[in-house]
């Protein structure tokens, strides 16, 4: 036998959670949380078993004073810890559930047994905390005469409503375990124990906030049960059913007497039938029966009657025994009929009579109230105007809240048909519930309700369907104002129209697909739900909700449009609904209502009827859309159009087309928003792809090369070529071809097209460079400085149009470049040519162009063929001579701005260098080293600052000297920092201008290099320029090497070659790299990342150029550190050290991108190897920065006061440099809503 048996082992425990629980009495809080600990770790080793016991203790014990809130927060504190992760256990008693229902086991005898989980077995004594924390007997209590206690943290709130949600989330969701004991089942049934009590409190309710506590309890229980996962559908319908039916009865017998007691009930006939026999009136439910007839949804009253005005009213029937005035004679009728002409103030007096009939009134003038009306008033506390029990009210909707929570979770399964089936009946619950007078909140459930069925898949009649749909809107007339307002009861009632509307739109679909597989065979179509008269009021409450522009509550209505619209009903108010959505396409403030409204308007113009000049004018009032003064209105008409064209007809298209191609066409030159000038892109495009019409298309086509040679065509007149009026035109047929080009590609691709094109377009970029270099010579002859080119929209436009082409039609516009272009002898440059000389063009936007239109070129010539050019006779750019050198150095000059190039261009850049090395590894003959005579100067490369597009205005601000002045290198910098700044950038990039020589033709160049004429050409007689000599007598190690200094070791194989290009621009990128101004190490670093990842260097050469290529990450590394020290400093020293961690923000891509290229630059490279490079370049970086700091030392003794005055203006620049920043930091920060940087606590 065991040691200690099961019952003293429980008389042991009991005892011991006593002690615990007595602990809880004590004052001191720590003890307390202590002791609650210590209870929820207990029921957490010995199971929910416990759990019980621990509850019994806290009732029993703790039942005086405080002692009583403080039970019930330790009954939270602990459901709460042992709960956390609890829930309901999933039992498979489906087979006893069906025995038990078919009715094999009765009061609990039989077989049939059910687990009752731990927890659920302390559910009653939960709910006994729970009443007696709603109860009004939890009060403070009071100390003798009257001394108020001290509060404690217990005694604050209420508790009851986390216990109830907790409770309702993990127990076992089983109503059916009550058929085991019928006449109890709270002892058999959780949810019954949790439920049932708080209704008999309703029940028992001593006043108006006992009920609304009690409301806020069921109210979290329906909450915890919309979480509970042991919930099945068929038992909570069956639950939900059970629990609503009473209480609906006893609500109709409730506002049947009611209505009994005002005589308002109509008189059965003497046929003893009642009055749903009568004709006219439907066969309503026995509760719509008992309620005269202006509460009826087909019998219309004063009210119903003032919201649906007839022109001509409708008069009453001799034999219909409840017309409005021929009710019974206990009705309340006017004593003079004459002095109240309208209806409806007969109605409001006799309401207001009635009021005033029991209306308390003070003073000794108050009437003495005895007999029945004492006792009436006392009673009527309790209810609500309509004489109906608020506890009912409650009650109902408790059971509806849970039901619409489990609705939304989706907790029912649409494709059983026996849940189907068990759903028909709420349907007719719900709708009683729609006559329920003052009682809004119950009436908006029920709706709500109503709609999530419908939505679900609810099986309804015609009948039926068409009762809710007319009651609803009735509901929504009488009580809404506006449709638009935020009222509940209105917002559930335009849902629920949805739902119904949408509900008939699937029927009708059904039908027709129904009728369409019996071969046309004709059957009964689904009626609409709504009469004429009802629905044009509703469609005229629509076109006035959809016009307040105030309202946020417009979704609903415009969701209720939609399915209006969808359901295609013929009424002249639609065509009027429909001009006011095509106004709010641009009107209206919100984006989600403009989509919306184009949607509606789309379906509208492609499913109803129109003639010509209904038509006509909807298509001219969304064009005259396009022209509205803000953005995103316009950006909405547009977008309306494309869909418009994307959707209709190809014959309505090609019939319109004019009407769609010129203002779009205007749209792309005069519209000053990119994303509308996009959606006029896209319009073209769709509307080039639609229309099957070649002849159409074509006159297109000639609209658009006829603008875009406008310029060829006017060459002969000079004075009218230029104005602002035809570069616009040549930039319209520029950006129309463009689409054609992307659009159409099986006209657009035939040759004879593509060859003018291409012909044209390079006869107007020559004469607008030639233009430019004029403009550009008569400035300099007038002492002036052409900032930006006049025409460099035209410039950007004609070369995009060259980049589309080659991208969408690769093959004919390559054939058609090469044929194109001067003869052998002239001095006119070649189309390729020009894109290589518009790589340094002054403007971002034609540089962009131009590094794509080479891309594309490049793509379809590998670097692994025999011969890169494709066309041996014609204009190919690697005919030229010395073109992989030109190819590299302009990209270099790319490179080299301070300020960050746009992602696409950089990325492109990076792709088109590590092409041209490509290149030099496989064709060493085309890696030659030969400047040409007209290289324009280093000195002269654009740095672009502009913004994204392009602004007509502030063009001097797009640009910026792309070398700083030495005052601007070290603004702020550290020491380390200064050590590391270019004293000498690159030699090859800094060298003096030799005279050019006439004879020979040469000009000046600035490169470490010097050109001697030869018989054959230029040789390159490897010299070095004077400041490079100055820099090495210096002792500057980082001043450019001579020929015989660029490479050493295994570099001498590369020079003995001839890989002076390659090499040329590998030094090139070394000495961008090792500029600290801008973003120039981030432009070599991407482009280093291009040509790593590509491995396009073998494995020789890229041992070879690892130093030159290591270099600059290893730059970007120590700066990283350095500014990490310094960070470290200023912290310990506590200063502020917000722009020190933005700089480092900043920094902290092209840090971690060139920690990455080291990892695979180390993977590429043998480990031996790659750790002698690392050493070496360390070495050399940290040499160099020794040599600057003796230099410095050297310059304090030998001259004083320039070194004190070189310090001073050196300090005044770290200052300016770092106020600068901590201004740019704060201005970015208040832009991000940071309001302004910390400010850290000064020291003691």
């Amino acid at each position: 036998p065991p040691a200690v048996t099961e019952e003293e082992r429980m008389r042991l425990f009991s005892s011991l959670v006593i002690k615990v629980v007595n602990t809880l009495k004590s004052r001191d809080s720590n003890i307390r949380d202590a002791a609650r600990h210590c209870l929820a770790k207990m029921i957490n080793i010995l199971g929910l078993a416990a759990l019980r016991p621990v509850v019994y203790e806290l009732q029993s014990n703790l039942r005086e004073g405080f002692q009583r809130h403080v039970a019930a927060y330790s009954l939270r504190s602990i459901l709460w810890s042992v709960l956390e992760n609890y829930q309901a256990p999933q039992t498979n008693d489906e087979e006893a559930l069906r025995a038990l229902v078919q009715g094999q086991t009765q009061d609990g005898e039989g077989d049939t047994t059910f687990v009752v989980p731990d927890f659920d077995k302390a559910i009653d004594l939960i709910m006994q905390f729970v009443l007696e924390d709603i109860s009004s007997d939890m009060k403070e209590d009071r100390d003798s005469e009257g001394a108020l206690r001290t509060m404690i943290r217990e005694q604050k709130g209420v508790k009851f409503r986390e216990i109830l949600e907790i409770v309702a989330r993990c127990l076992l969701f089983r109503p059916t375990f009550a058929l085991q004991n019928p006449s109890q089942p709270q002892l058999v049934s959780s949810i019954h124990a949790v439920s049932m009590p708080l209704l008999d409190a309703l029940q028992a309710g001593e006043d108006s906030a006992y009920t609304g506590r009690v409301t806020e309890a069921l109210t979290q229980v329906a909450t915890g049960l919309s979480k509970n996962a042991s919930i099945r559908d068929k038992e909570l319908l069956l639950y939900v059913h059970a629990t609503l039916q009473p209480f609906v009865t006893q609500m109709l017998g409730e506002y049947r007497r009611y209505r009994e007691a005002l005589g308002k009930l109509v008189a059965p006939t003497k046929k003893g039938k009642s009055a749903a026999a009568v004709p006219g009136v439907d066969d309503e439910s026995d509760f719509e029966m008992d309620l005269p007839s202006y509460l009826r949804e087909d019998e219309s009253d004063d009210e119903e009657k003032f919201a649906f005005m007839r022109e001509e009213g409708r008069k009453p029937k001799d034999d219909d025994p409840d017309a409005i005035n021929k009710q019974r004679a206990a009705a309340w009728l006017p004593t003079d009929a004459r002095s109240l002409k309208d209806q409806r103030a007969v109605v409001e007096a006799r309401n207001q009579e009635q009021k005033d009939r029991v209306r308390v009134q003070d003073g000794a003038s108050a009437p003495k109230l005895t007999g029945r009306n004492r006792y009436d008033l006392a009673h009527r506390k309790g209810k609500n105007a309509a004489g109906i029990s608020k506890v009912t009210l409650v009650a109902i909707k408790f059971c509806l809240s849970l039901m619409q929570s489990s609705l939304k979770r989706g907790i029912f399964s649409n494709t059983d048909e026996e849940i189907k089936s068990m759903m028909v009946p709420f349907i007719p619950l719900l709708r009683s519930f729609l006559h329920i007078p003052n009682a809004s909140e119950v009436v908006a459930l029920s709706i709500k309700v109503i709609g999530s069925l419908v939505n679900w898949g609810v099986p309804l009649d015609t009948r039926m369907h068409a009762r809710l749909t007319n009651r609803v809107l009735l509901i929504m007339i009488r009580h809404c104002a506006s449709i638009s307002t935020e009222n509940e009861l209105c917002q559930a009632c335009i849902k629920t129209l949805v739902s119904m509307f949408k509900h008939f739109n699937d029927q009708v679909a059904q039908h027709e697909r129904e009728t369409e597989a019996a071969g046309g065979k004709k059957s009964e179509r689904p009626k609409f739900p709504l009469d004429e008269f009802k629905l044009r009021s509703l469609v005229e409450m629509l076109t006035v909700s959809i016009t307040d522009i105030t309202s946020s509550f417009q979704n609903p209505a415009f969701q209720l449009i939609k399915e209006i619209i969808r359901s295609r009903v013929l009424l002249p108010e639609i065509y009027d609904l429909i001009k006011k959505l095509t106004e709010q396409i641009v009107l209206s403030h919100r984006k989600g209502i403009r989509e919306t409204s184009s949607q509606i308007v789309i379906a509208f113009m492609i499913t109803y009827p129109m003639g010509n000049k209904r038509s006509e004018s909807q298509l001219v009032q969304l064009l005259n859309n396009c022209n509205y003064e803000f953005e995103e209105g316009r950006s909405s008409a547009m977008e309306t159009i494309f869909h418009i064209l994307r959707s209709f007809p190809i014959p309505v298209i090609e019939e319109h087309a004019y009407r769609f191609f010129f203002p779009m066409t205007l749209k792309l030159v005069n519209e000053t928003s990119r994303v509308c000038r996009d959606w006029a892109t896209q319009i073209l495009s769709i509307l080039f792809r639609r229309i099957m019409n070649v002849d159409l298309v074509q006159q297109f086509h000639d609209f658009a090369m006829k603008w875009l040679g406008t310029i060829v065509n006017s060459a002969t007149d000079s004075q009218n070529v230029w104005t602002e009026e035809t570069t616009a035109v040549v930039r319209t047929g520029a950006q129309v071809m463009s689409i054609f080009a992307r659009s159409r590609m099986d006209l657009a691709g035939r040759a004879e097209t593509v060859k003018s094109a291409v012909e044209v377009s390079f006869r107007t970029l020559t004469l607008l460079r030639t233009a430019e270099d004029e403009e550009a010579a008569e400035h300099y002859a007038q002492g002036k400085e052409m900032i930006l080119p006049r025409h460099w929209h035209t410039v950007y436009h004609v070369v995009s149009l060259l980049e589309h082409m080659l991208t969408s039609l690769p093959g004919p516009t390559d054939t058609a470049i090469a044929q194109v272009g001067g003869a052998a002898d002239s001095s006119t440059l070649s189309l390729m040519e020009q894109a290589l000389d518009l790589l340094v063009y002054r403007h971002v936007w034609v540089r962009s162009s131009a590094s794509r239109l080479l891309n594309a070129y490049f793509q379809r010539r590998s670097p692994q063929r025999k011969r890169l050019a494709l066309h041996p006779t014609g204009h190919d750019l690697f005919h030229v001579p010395n073109i992989c050198y030109q190819l590299g150095r302009k990209l270099c000059l790319l490179l080299n701005q301070s300020t960050e190039l746009p992602s696409g261009l950089l990325d492109t850049i990076g792709q088109n260098l590590a092409y041209v090395v490509q290149v030099m590894v496989y064709h060493p003959e085309l890696d030659t080293f030969a400047p040409e005579s007209k290289e324009e100067d280093e000195d002269d490369v654009p740095v672009d600052g502009e913004d994204e597009e392009p602004r007509e205005a502030d063009e001097d601000a797009l640009l910026e000297a792309d070398n700083a002045d030495e005052d601007d290198v070290n603004d702020g910098a550290s020491d380390d920092e200064a050590d590391e700044a270019p004293v000498a950038v690159s030699g090859d990039a800094e060298g003096e201008e030799l005279p050019a020589q006439v004879e020979g033709g040469l000009s000046t160049v600035k490169v470490g290099m010097q050109f001697v004429p030869t018989a054959n050409g230029h040789q390159q007689i490897p010299g070095t320029s004077t400041a490079t000599k100055k820099k090495r007598a210096r002792g500057d190690e980082n001043a450019a090497p001579g020929d015989s200094e660029l490479m050493t070791g295994a570099d001498s194989n590369i020079v003995s070659s001839q890989r002076r290009g390659l090499t040329w621009v590998m030094h090139r990128l070394r000495a961008i790299g090792a500029d600290v101004r801008g973003n120039r190490r981030w432009h070599v670093v991407r482009c280093l990342q291009q040509i790593l990842q590509s491995q396009v260097l073998s494995s020789e050469l890229l041992q070879a150029y690892a130093e030159l290529i290591m270099e600059p990450l290893v730059r970007v590394m120590s700066a990283a550190q350095d500014t990490a020290q310094q960070l470290a400093r200023e912290a310990a020293s506590g200063r502020d050290t917000a722009a020190l961690e933005e700089q480092q923000k900043e920094h902290m891509n092209v840090h971690v991108l060139s920690k990455d290229l080291l990892q695979v630059l180390e993977e590429q490279l043998t480990p031996t190897v790659y750790l002698e490079v690392f050493t070496k370049v360390q070495t050399k970086l940290q040499r160099i920065k020794s040599l600057k700091r003796q230099q410095r030392k050297a310059l304090a003794v030998s001259n004083p006061a320039l070194f004190n005055r070189m310090r001073v203006e050196n300090n005044q620049r770290k200052k300016f440099g770092k106020k600068r920043r901590i201004q740019d930091f704060k201005q970015k920060r208040g832009q991000q809503g940071g309001g302004g940087m910390r400010k850290k606590p000064r020291r003691a």
